[in-house]
């Protein structure tokens, strides 16, 4: 009885290590890592020839650097004044 014991802990062993080596030879799983999305710049803008605009930071004048954190409403704002024509892109 002990033998058999003995015999079927070695072949558990033996099957374990065959298969941690067929795993290392032949993944069946390969794990990719995803990429990052690439880091879109945000888009500069500046006002307009002939044109001012009021921010939080105070009045803007023809040719100022303008970002979205200088309006309460952030980048919508940004958005309305570019079609408005009071901004133009960098």
């Amino acid at each position: 009885m002990m033998q058999e014991f003995m015999m079927t802990d070695l072949a558990k062993e033996q099957e374990k290590k065959e298969v941690k080596k067929a795993a290392v030879e032949k993944p069946e799983k390969v794990i990719l890592r995803k990429k990052a999305p690439a880091k879109k710049e945000p888009e500069v803008y500046k006002v307009a020839k002939g044109k001012s605009i009021t921010t939080k930071r105070g009045v803007k004048a023809e040719g100022d650097v303008v970002e979205a954190s200088f309006f309460a409403d952030g980048a919508e704002t940004l958005d309305r004044l570019y079609k408005k024509r009071f901004l133009e892109k960098k």
